[in-house]
């Protein structure tokens, strides 16, 4: 050592951050590493990895498919077979009890349109409108203590999805993404598929994650087109390095601004959604590749058939995405209001209405298959 070096005087160099990372695990590249062999031991261990929370007990349940059907599937034509309403055929409901309904005074009464025959060792009563669910009524439960508190299509469409006949509380799916995460970090953990042909009453607020972070609201797929999500895909003209270059530079903006508004919740959750795009833009082909699947499977779906094709692909998506740890998806068979009818709100003809939905819908039997043939979820 020198006389005149100071170790005080003159301390060493401080580590640069990359030196530091590299000391530390190998650098970003180890970190990354590190983060995704967690991931894979977690799993291994059957404990979900990431942000995905195991609940207070040991479900049952892993992945839930939620159909909805808009404009409101009369049971009296489906599930509820009420004998004493074929025996009071035709008769008058005067005098027996406040009118509750938004169409002036009542009609007359009036027996289901449909068959009913018990079918299966419960002896589940099912309407001669839904054969394929017949066929299946041992696998099924039915609830029918059910109520609704508004009898007008939009609010009682909120309280399906809420518990709520006001807009603007939490949905089933995002309640469910903020008690249990994601267990893919690739995928959201709530997703909607629409009919092809339109919204339900009250669009998007149906799947709002309402007072939650926006991090939970449903992801709504555009299934009416071939690109599931709007601008997934890089256009043409733009080369990968100035496309890495945008990304570079956004992300060093929004380090910038979260900085500057330390403890902005709604940004942060608008930032995990972005970044949750970005990773979309590999994990979503996959998930939305319907022709990955065989012929038959396709077949078996109904897809090759006009009538059902549309409910019949979000099925097939919702398989997709449930296989691969999307957690809650929510189908949708039916749309707003409008003249023709695109939903099941039955007014102008009963039997008629029923009788086309229903159409698009058969397929329970075929989904069945699916599932005996792929025990993946």
């Amino acid at each position: 050592m020198s006389a005149d070096h100071n170790p005080i005087a003159d301390p060493p160099p401080p580590f640069s951050r990359r030196h530091f990372l590299w000391q530390s695990g190998g650098g970003l590249g180890a970190l990354a590493l590190a983060w995704i062999l967690d991931q894979d031991r977690a799993r291994a261990a059957g404990r979900p990895g990431s942000s995905a929370r195991q609940p207070h007990f040991l479900p049952k349940a892993k992945r839930v498919v939620q159909v909805f059907c808009a404009g409101g599937v009369s049971h009296l034509e489906t599930f509820d077979f009420k004998p004493e309403l074929e025996r009071r055929h035709g008769q008058s409901l005067e005098g027996r009890g406040e009118n509750l309904g938004f169409f002036g005074q009542p009609g007359r009464l009036m027996k289901s349109v449909y068959e009913f025959r018990q079918h299966g060792r419960s002896g589940a009563w099912v309407s001669s409108l839904l054969p394929h669910i017949a066929s299946c009524a041992d696998d099924l439960c039915f609830v029918k203590s059910m109520v609704a508190k508004s009898n007008n299509h939009t609010p009682a469409t909120f309280q399906m999805n809420s518990g709520f006949t006001l807009n603007g509380f939490p949905s089933m799916g995002a309640w469910l993404s903020y008690g249990l995460g994601t267990e893919n970090e690739n995928l959201p953990a709530f997703v909607v598929l629409p009919d092809p042909r339109g919204l339900p009453a009250g669009g998007s607020i149906n799947w709002t994650s309402g007072f939650l972070p926006a991090s939970h609201q449903g992801v709504p797929f555009r299934t009416q087109t071939d690109e599931p999500i709007a601008d997934l895909h890089t256009p043409a003209g733009i080369s990968p390095g100035a496309r890495a270059a945008d990304m570079d530079l956004l992300a060093a903006m929004n380090r910038d601004f979260a900085t500057r508004h330390a403890g902005d919740n709604a940004f942060a959750a608008r930032l995990r959604s972005y970044e949750l795009a970005a990773r979309m833009q590999s994990s979503i082909p996959d998930a939305a590749d319907l022709d990955a699947e065989p012929d038959y499977i396709k077949s078996l779906y109904g897809i090759d058939n006009p009538a059902t094709r549309g409910f019949s692909r979000n099925c097939l998506m919702a398989r997709r995405l449930l296989e691969r740890g999307v957690r809650f998806v929510q189908i949708l068979n039916g749309g707003a209001f409008g003249s023709p009818r695109i939903n099941w709100d039955g007014h102008e003809g009963i039997k008629e209405n029923h009788d086309t939905q229903a159409a698009t819908t058969n397929i329970l039997s075929s989904t069945s298959k699916r599932s005996s043939d792929h025990k993946r979820w």
